[in-house]
C-alpha cells in the first residue's frame, strides 16, 4: 500500500479538481452564450489535472533522500558566487536587450500608423525602465 502523505493528498485534489473543471467545462457550461466561461474551465481544469498528475508521479518516483540531498545541492548552487554573478549579467543583458526591442517596436507601432495612445505607452515603458536601471544602480552601489 502506498503510504500518502498530505502532499500527495493535495496533488490528488487537485487533479481531482482539475478534472470536475474540465468536465464542466465540456459538458455543464456547454451553452453558447457560456463560451467564455466553458473556455476558462477547460483551461484551468486542464493545468490543475495536468499539474496535479505529474506533481504525483514526481513525489511516487523520486526517493525522500534523494530529495533531500539535491536540495541541499540547489541550495549550495543558490549561493554560489560565480552563479550569482552569471544570473546578475544575464539580467543585466536581458534589460539591454529589452530596451532595443522596445524601442523597435515603439517605432515599428509608430511607422505602422497606430493610434497615438499605442506608441506613447510603448515610449513610456522605455522611459520606466531606463527610470529603474537608473534606480537600482544607485540603490545597490549604496549597499555594496
Amino acid at each position: 500500500m502506498i503510504k500518502m502523505d498530505l502532499k500527495k493528498v493535495a496533488y490528488v485534489l487537485a487533479i481531482i479538481a482539475g478534472l470536475g473543471l474540465l468536465l464542466s467545462g465540456f459538458f455543464v457550461f456547454s451553452d453558447e452564450t457560456e463560451k467564455q466561461l466553458s473556455g476558462a474551465c477547460i483551461g484551468v481544469g486542464a493545468g490543475l489535472a495536468a499539474l496535479g498528475i505529474s506533481l504525483l508521479i514526481t513525489s511516487l518516483a523520486v526517493p525522500r533522500l534523494e530529495t533531500s540531498e539535491a536540495a541541499r545541492l540547489k541550495e549550495i548552487e543558490v549561493h554560489d558566487e560565480r552563479n550569482i554573478f552569471i544570473r546578475e549579467k544575464a539580467g543585466h543583458q536581458t534589460c539591454v536587450a529589452m530596451t532595443y526591442i522596445l524601442s523597435a517596436a515603439a517605432v515599428l507601432l509608430a511607422l505602422l500608423g497606430a493610434e497615438l495612445w499605442v506608441v506613447l505607452v510603448a515610449v513610456a515603458l522605455i522611459i520606466i525602465q531606463v527610470l529603474l536601471v537608473i534606480g537600482f544602480t544607485g540603490y545597490y552601489a549604496k549597499r555594496v
